[in-house]
């Protein structure tokens, strides 16, 4: 799978200070590029009103990307009180 970020993604991550939490993500980004299938990743789901928007729980985070075409475009990654209000838009 192709993976591409955004740079609100990017800028998200480094506001991150937790390291446990900054590792886990890149663990999990390294599992979204060995896939096939969506349906094979834990703690994935669906976003309603959006056909192409998914989240990924990450402890007390989510990361926000959107899937097309054999493609992740990674979005957001917040904490999980903020993600709903910022992603997907």
């Amino acid at each position: 799978m192709t993976i591409r970020y955004n740079n609100s993604f990017l800028s998200d991550l480094k506001k991150i200070k937790n390291e446990k939490i900054t590792s886990l993500v890149k663990v999990s980004i390294d599992e979204l590029m060995i896939i096939h299938d969506l349906s094979s990743v834990k703690n994935l789901k669906k976003i309603k009103g959006d056909k192409d928007a998914f989240r990924l729980r990450i402890r007390n985070y989510r990361m926000g990307f959107f899937y097309r075409d054999n493609t992740i475009i990674l979005s957001r990654i917040l904490d999980r009180k903020d993600i709903y209000k910022n992603f997907p838009k």
